[in-house]
């Protein structure tokens, strides 16, 4: 299993079509994100893309870690984060994501993170490895996005509330 690491940055009128600008510039766009929370499975592999290839249809769901943060005061930078580290044994690992004002604390604060997360684990890590999304507030409301994409799924087997 491969999960890409993909990150984008958009502006729009809201926070929320700036989410939205933000996620298509990723390549995220036209999914529904099911958010996870921060371990990698034994055997994945974490590859960093400039952008996710569209799989699927639209509406489906995938499944990421994601760090977004929102700049909406002109002048105004944001920096999404998102950091992992495998275990060269096992081969599972584990993500941090962070978002703040410079690329120097993000990265820093995913380290820490990181660093703690390990230290309660009876395996051995490797190095940490980061991605990191900047944008800056030019009037309209902008959003940086950093996300891990596990798995796309269908909805060919959901069972539906009706």
């Amino acid at each position: 299993m491969e999960i890409a690491i993909v990150s984008g940055a958009g502006s729009g009128p809201t926070e929320m079509a700036a989410f939205h600008a933000a996620l298509e510039s990723a390549g995220l766009g036209r999914y529904n994100i099911i958010g996870l929370s921060s371990v990698i499975p034994s055997g994945a592999s974490v590859c960093v893309h400039e952008t996710l290839l569209p799989v699927g249809s639209a509406g489906d769901r995938l499944y990421a870690v994601v760090s977004r943060g929102f700049a909406v005061e002109p002048g105004q930078c944001v920096v999404a984060g998102l950091g992992w580290t495998v275990s060269a044994t096992t081969g599972e690992g584990l993500f941090a994501e962070y978002v703040g004002a410079s690329e120097s604390d993000v990265e820093r604060s995913i380290v820490l993170s990181l660093n703690s997360m390990m230290s309660k684990q009876s395996i051995e890590f490797g190095g940490v490895s980061t991605q990191l999304a900047t944008v800056t507030c030019h009037g309209a409301p902008a959003c940086a996005v950093v996300a891990a994409a596990y798995a796309v799924l269908g909805w060919g087997d959901a069972v539906t509330l009706t």
